[in-house]
């Protein structure tokens, strides 16, 4: 049975919210499991609050694909979403030491070196495609 993940995908100017898993040695989109009973976005918006100690929107789900993890496969429902308050910082110190805004190409150097997650890895690969795009949420 896979495991189900939601990831929040944040954008602001030209940057994707990431977040440095120390256990992991890896870049990621923050998010985590989904609960029984939730839907992608609710837990998106549920692990926002726990992991960064920020309130967002969600903006609906832009994208959905398989990963293999080291122990098992994981189905990523990414969401976009926007922050409507707050300010991302990492709150669970010993999951996330580090959080910030990356660009493509920056995502790109990261994946050279085996710093991103599988699902990073698969959103950067979709953003160079053309089939997702780094934008600020129309209001």
């Amino acid at each position: 049975m896979n495991t189900e993940l939601a990831a929040g995908f944040i954008t602001k100017d030209d940057g994707i919210l990431t977040a440095y898993r120390r256990d992991h040695l890896h870049y990621e989109l923050p998010g985590g499991k989904i609960e029984l009973h939730e839907t992608p976005e609710e837990a998106m918006i549920r692990e926002m609050r726990e992991e960064l100690g920020i309130e967002v929107r969600s903006l609906g789900e832009v994208a959905c694909f398989d990963v293999r993890l080291p122990r098992r496969l994981a189905t990523v429902h990414v969401v976009q979403a926007e922050i409507v308050e707050g300010v991302p910082r990492a709150r669970e110190a010993d999951v996330h030491n580090e959080v910030r805004y990356q660009t493509l190409p920056m995502l790109r150097s990261y994946e050279q070196i085996g710093e991103l997650s599988p699902g990073l890895t698969r959103i950067a690969k979709l953003l160079v495609d053309g089939e997702l795009r780094i934008a600020d949420p129309v209001r």
